[in-house]
């Protein structure tokens, strides 16, 4: 028995966070809006320091556009899921894990898959704009997924 209300608390936390995924992909989107980046630089692989090949634009890896949403969608799902386990999570109302994800996504990941963007760091404007999208991905996913997981 305590297994099914462990395993109802999980599903219903996945629901929430799905909920709450999508409300925060609107959220990061809405974000660009108020703080714009400069441009967008696609990634690209790192080429070796020996090498001076070029990529073209055929060889970059293009995202199709609704992936953000998919990716927020899902990722929100996990988080609540994750919050059923330790509820902890929900610092700053969600603002700490939408920096995590930042840090994660846009850092750490990149650097693991040896890609890095096409040339320079990114401008102040740039990472400001990244910074308040994940915050607001991050606040609007934890305030939908504690409204809707209350009505679960």
């Amino acid at each position: 028995m305590e297994n099914e209300n462990f395993a109802r608390s999980l599903r219903n936390g996945f629901l929430a966070g799905l909920a709450g995924g999508l409300a925060g992909a609107v959220a990061k989107a809405a974000a660009g809006y108020f703080f714009p980046p400069e441009t967008k630089r696609p990634l690209r692989p790192a080429a070796p320091a020996d090498a001076q090949a070029e990529s073209s634009e055929e060889e970059l890896a293009q995202l199709p556009a609704g992936s953000d949403w998919v990716a927020g969608t899902l990722t929100g799902g996990v988080y609540g899921a994750m919050v059923e386990l330790k509820p902890s999570l929900t610092a700053w109302r969600g603002a700490a894990f939408g920096l995590t994800l930042k840090r994660v996504t846009r850092e750490t990941l990149p650097q693991m898959a040896n890609l890095k963007a096409d040339s320079g760091s990114p401008s102040v404007q740039a990472r400001i704009s990244a910074w308040a999208g994940y915050v607001a991905y991050g606040v609007a996913l934890e305030m939908v997924r504690r409204r809707v997981r209350r009505g679960l």
